[in-house]
């Protein structure tokens, strides 16, 4: 793979989903004998989720093994978006890869959740995956009061207000400690119009979270206040299972986030729950893909194999795919901001350094941003809000896999990497 081919795809940001189907739409008309595009399903919001269908010309896709991959089931996490179209260029313009496709095909949904993208990418407000705003009495309904497009932060000066600027750089607003005497204090709410305001305090929004990769049918727990009402209860997740079990000649996939660096086996479970088999080949493609991109190998919820269990990780998309389907899967997390400032996984997150100082983080990612000139921090501009009066309306965004800075080439380049290797492993 060479970072030169990188040019042939979007670099200074995440694809929004115009750009995405325009970039489908190019690949398949620059290479129409490699490419079918078909839709899996629709969104909640009417929003195709695209499969695109990469086999040699003359091969019938069906008849053959499969490599299926998804990404971008996390509004924010849009780099596999990037990484999936890099690797669809690179397999159908590449000899070497289109002999691949001679002997596999690739099935390919590019973004999972494009409603949730578009609100990231464009709006710049981060849901899980979705987002449902309860009308409640004085609470905000998020939304762009200042017409920039965006919905950002709200923040009101007062003398009990909760937040503060950081006295290292006063962008960042941190949490006010009880010693704190002087101000200014501010109060810091998420944009948007306040319903049915009373005009005394008021809330932040009133809503119900779903995250896709909590509503797949294996291990589902109905107590996760997040994993829907019952397993797939989201059209886009009943699509990604009613596509799976109508192939049963995929073999293998992955799944790509934008964690912390991280390799992740299918499940969350204990050892003693998979077939020894299953965890040598587990631990096998786990290495290799560790070897290529530096990245641990470890379980999710950022724990080793050996940690006790942990609660609200299951009703995953890799464990319905390994436990119910048999299909060889692994998750791979491209980073995030942090990551790409050169922290590790293993220092940052299994340590919980990350957790417990999150003010210094941030202020190194702002200063990160800064010294790339890309888009973190969006100034803190005053605003008339027709309810509430003076406000400043800005701050840091997470919209951008929680502050990646464009381009990030190398690790697109090792996770296609992982993605052909894994393939390469077909029976």
């Amino acid at each position: 793979m060479r970072e030169e081919d990188c040019m042939k795809i979007k670099q200074d940001g995440f694809y929004t989903y115009n750009e995405m189907m325009q970039a489908i739409d190019t690949l398949k008309k620059e290479y129409p004998s490699f490419v079918k595009v078909e839709s899996i399903g629709t969104s909640l919001e009417g929003r195709d989720l695209p499969l695109i269908i990469l086999t040699a010309p003359g091969t019938d896709h069906e008849q053959k093994p499969a490599y299926y991959i998804q990404t971008n089931v996390h509004s924010n996490e849009a780099e596999g978006t990037t990484v999936s179209l890099y690797l669809a260029n690179q397999l159908c313009s590449d000899p070497q890869y289109q002999k691949l496709l001679e002997c596999i095909s690739f099935y390919i949904v590019p973004r999972v959740n494009p409603d949730g993208a578009e609100c990231a990418i464009v709006q710049k407000y981060v849901p899980r995956s979705r987002e449902t705003i309860h009308k409640v009495k004085d609470h905000i309904i998020p939304g762009d009061v200042n017409g920039d497009g965006m919905i950002l932060h709200m923040r009101i000066e007062c003398p009990d207000g909760n937040m503060k600027p950081y006295e290292e750089d006063p962008r960042l607003m941190v949490p006010r400690k009880s010693t704190d005497t002087e101000g200014p204090f501010y109060k810091v709410y998420t944009e948007g119009l306040i319903h049915d305001r009373t005009g005394g305090e008021f809330f932040e929004p009133s809503k119900t979270t779903v995250d896709f990769n909590r509503n797949y049918p294996v291990y589902w727990q109905p107590d996760n206040p997040v994993g829907g009402k019952y397993p797939f209860s989201e059209p886009e997740t009943k699509a990604v299972g009613d596509f799976l079990l109508s192939k049963p000649n995929i073999f293998a996939g992955m799944d790509i986030h934008n964690g912390s660096n991280a390799i992740f086996r299918p499940g969350s479970m204990p050892d003693d729950q998979y077939d020894a088999a299953d965890l040598q080949l587990m631990q096998k493609i786990g290495n290799i893909c560790s070897d290529i991109t530096g990245f641990p190998y470890l379980v999710s919820g950022y724990r080793y194999a050996t940690d006790p269990y942990i609660k609200g990780y299951s009703g995953t998309s890799d464990e319905f795919v390994h436990f119910m389907l048999g299909i060889s899967f692994i998750i791979m997390e491209l980073g995030n901001g942090y990551s790409q400032m050169g922290h590790k996984t293993v220092d940052m997150v299994l340590t919980n350094d990350l957790f417990n100082n999150r003010i210094k983080y941030d202020y190194e990612l702002l200063k990160f941003h800064d010294q790339r000139g890309t888009e973190f921090f969006y100034p803190w501009t005053e605003f008339d809000h027709p309810q509430l009066g003076k406000v400043e309306i800005g701050g840091i965004t997470m919209a951008n896999a929680y502050g990646i800075s464009f381009p990030n080439t190398e690790v697109i380049l090792k996770a296609t990497e992982c993605l052909i290797q894994h393939a390469n492993m077909c029976p």
